[in-house]
């Protein structure tokens, strides 16, 4: 098992679906199509935390391709407020930006669908106050959590 410590989530673990190569400059990490991996990522991240921290703020931002001000303007924040986020990685957000980032990551992860979707998985999600780890595995041709 690998702890994914490059994803910026220190729970997160590969069961399978990676290699560690040596290469010229040292050991190398290979991982089977690390864009579904990522999205894996974000949809447990949304649906399963209880809280979001400045870890998972960053996490999610990157993922869905948004600057610090893009994200802040949807959040209704300041830029500011954004980087501080990401700078305290153990600090929570505050609840309302955190349902509205949960928002707005389910429907980039659903490709813009209806939000009324998006509300129903967040309604149904199981909130894990605190994660030591997260194992992912790859199973056929895409990525899913371990049990």
């Amino acid at each position: 098992m690998y702890q994914y410590i490059e994803s910026g989530l220190p729970y997160i673990y590969l069961v399978s679906g990676y290699r560690l190569e040596e290469g010229p400059f040292g050991e190398t990490l290979a991982i089977e199509d690390v864009d579904a991996l990522h999205r894996a990522i974000a949809r447990w991240v949304v649906e399963h935390l209880d809280r979001l921290r400045g870890r998972e703020v960053r996490f999610l931002r990157l993922e869905m391709d948004r600057t610090q001000a893009e994200l802040a303007a949807e959040l209704a924040v300041t830029e500011q407020t954004v980087s501080l986020w990401e700078r305290a990685p153990d600090k929570l957000i505050p609840k309302t930006s955190d349902r509205l980032l949960r928002l707005i990551a389910e429907a980039w992860l659903d490709d813009h669908q209806s939000l009324a979707g998006a509300f129903s998985r967040l309604r149904q999600a199981s909130g894990h106050p605190t994660v030591e780890q997260q194992p992912f595995q790859r199973v056929a041709s895409s990525w899913q959590t371990a049990a």
